[in-house]
C-alpha cells in the first residue's frame, strides 16, 4: 500500500512540474513585447532617436533618426526580431531634426576616407558585426547612385539576411531578413 501511494506521490509531481514548464514555455512563446521595450532595444542596438512606432498584426513599424538619417525598421512583435532595416532615400527635414536627441552616437562611425572605398575584408567586418552567420557572397554594385557592398550572409538553413554597406564611408545602409517561409 506505501508503494502505491509514493508512485501516485511521484506522479502527481511529475506532472505538476511537467505542466508549471509547459504554462512557463506557453506564456513565454505568446509574449507580445511592449512598444517601449522595442524601442529601447533599438535605441540600444542601433543609436539614434525613435521617431515613431506603431504596431500590426506580428511586427512593430518605427522610424529611427540616427545622424539626421531616416531608417525604417519592421520588428517582430513576439520574438524582438528585426525583421527588416532600410534606410529612407530623404534625409532628415530641420522639423524633425529638432526631435533627435543630442546624445553620443555610437557604431556605425566612417571607416576610411570619403575618397577611398573600404575594402572586401572590411564590409564582410562590418557585417558581420550586425549580422551572425556565414557569408555566402559579397559584391561590389551601385544602388541609388551610390557605390555599395552587398553582402548576402546565412544565418541558418532557413534563415538569410542581406546587408548593404556604403562602400566608402562603412555605414549600414539596409538589412533585410528572409526566411524560408517568406518563399
Amino acid at each position: 500500500m506505501k508503494k502505491i501511494a509514493v508512485i501516485v506521490l511521484l506522479i502527481l509531481i511529475l506532472g505538476t512540474i511537467i505542466w508549471y514548464g509547459g504554462t512557463k514555455m506557453f506564456n513565454r512563446a505568446h509574449s507580445i513585447h511592449s512598444e517601449d521595450m522595442v524601442s529601447q532595444m533599438m535605441i540600444e542596438k542601433y543609436g539614434g532617436t525613435i521617431k515613431n512606432i506603431s504596431p500590426d498584426q506580428e511586427n512593430y513599424k518605427l522610424t529611427l533618426v540616427k545622424d539626421q538619417i531616416l531608417y525604417d525598421i519592421i520588428v517582430n512583435r513576439r520574438t524582438g526580431e528585426v525583421v527588416s532595416f532600410v534606410k529612407q532615400s530623404s534625409p532628415v527635414t530641420n522639423d524633425s531634426r529638432q526631435s533627435e536627441s543630442k546624445e553620443p552616437q555610437k557604431g556605425n562611425q566612417p571607416a576610411t576616407s570619403a575618397d577611398t572605398p573600404i575594402t572586401i575584408a572590411k564590409a564582410e567586418e562590418l557585417a558581420l558585426e550586425k549580422v551572425s552567420g556565414t557569408i555566402t557572397s559579397i559584391k561590389l554594385d551601385k544602388e541609388d547612385d551610390q557605390l555599395v557592398y552587398e553582402v548576402d550572409i546565412d544565418q541558418s538553413k532557413t534563415k538569410k539576411a542581406e546587408v548593404i554597406i556604403n562602400a566608402y564611408s562603412g555605414k549600414i545602409e539596409s538589412i533585410t531578413f528572409e526566411t524560408d517561409e517568406d518563399n
